[in-house]
């Protein structure tokens, strides 16, 4: 590696490592940091065309812009905070495009590879934390047939969606195993996270789109392997266990801007006659409260109506993750 790969993945280090502490103590990515960030990136990457790594870019081009296509779209699905998705762009943007080979797509996914299995063991480490501690967590209930029909749901939709990816790409699908695998683990993470893709019409759609290609194809509708059936039944069963504390049980006294409240929450709030209380029931991050709001909390409590303990939503520290998850991704990809 030469001097200006070298600085490009410090800068990735240090750009990833204050934005991760930055969310960490506030909740929030600067965006001046970020800009600071693609612009020493632009400079180095100015320096690499000119040292002869032109032939590398077309990869890195290709591979950067469906990973922030993906990226952009999990903030609109409120899967990631916008500073998720802005410092995911910009951990990639400083990747050396020599460290990528030429040709494989898969390169496009692999970071979501490292962040999503980083930040699943994450969670399931903190659930395992906090059961034997015996912290409060609102109580579910596991039931045989809602498990199966979710299962079901999930086989139906990753059916459809295996079948469009196997008509349109047919030889990333056969020739990348690990880039088709990835591809179904995001969609059914999608799909679990979007309440949308839950309703049955979308269900039907999945299965027309299926027969409709086995027919036009002369064969039955393309099916995932046998194990990636074996790890979608796996992401529903994992994420029901880590679902288990969505939520924390804090002092009302406690709250503070940024918090999402839970939605049992804010409805207690709409029997009060306190100003300035957070209406919006949708646990997204649009629903963080404000300075003002998490005031009017505090006085709530004290209220008639009010409470000394609320529920609010449990906020997994991406940025962290990302970084990691970067960290990782490049350490391999050095390593040969």
């Amino acid at each position: 590696m030469n001097c200006f790969e070298v600085l490009m993945l410090i800068l990735m280090l240090a750009l990833g490592a204050y934005c991760s502490y930055t969310d960490f103590i506030c909740g929030k990515v600067s965006n001046k940091v970020l800009i600071g960030g693609f612009s020493a990136g632009l400079i180095l990457h100015v320096c690499l065309l000119f040292s002869g790594m032109l032939p590398y870019y077309r990869t890195w081009i290709i591979n950067m812009l469906v990973a922030d296509f993906i990226s952009i779209g999990m903030y609109y699905l409120d899967i990631w905070a916008a500073g998720d998705s802005k410092l995911f762009m910009a951990l990639y943007f400083l990747v050396p495009p020599r460290l990528l080979d030429a040709g494989p797509l898969s390169y496009s996914i692999m970071p979501f590879l490292f962040i999503f299995s980083l930040a699943l063991l994450w969670t399931m480490c903190d659930t395992t934390f906090r059961l034997l501690r015996r912290e409060a967590h609102k109580k579910q209930t596991f039931e045989v047939k809602t498990f199966l029909l979710n299962y079901a749901r999930n086989m139906i939709e990753v059916t459809g969606f295996y079948s469009v990816c196997y008509a349109v790409i047919p030889d990333k699908m056969n020739t990348q195993p690990l880039f088709a695998s990835v591809l179904l683990f995001l969609y059914v993470y999608f799909c679990s996270h979007v309440p949308l893709m839950k309703k049955w019409y979308i269900v039907v759609i999945h299965l027309g789109v299926a027969i409709a290609l086995g027919i036009v194809q002369h064969r039955l509708p393309e099916l995932p392997s046998i194990w990636n059936i074996v790890i979608i039944a796996a992401v529903i069963i994992i994420q029901k266990y880590c679902s288990m504390y969505n939520y924390q049980l804090i002092r009302t006294s406690e709250a503070k801007e940024g918090i999402i409240p839970a939605m049992e929450t804010v409805m207690s709030f709409q029997k009060s006659r306190v100003h300035s209380l957070p209406a919006d029931p949708s646990e997204k991050m649009t629903a963080r409260i404000t300075c003002e709001q998490a005031a009017a909390i505090r006085r709530w409590e004290k209220s008639a109506t009010g409470k000394p303990e609320i529920w609010i939503v449990r906020k997994v520290p991406f940025a962290v993750m990302i970084l990691m998850g970067f960290i990782f991704w490049m350490s391999i990809r050095i390593g040969g």
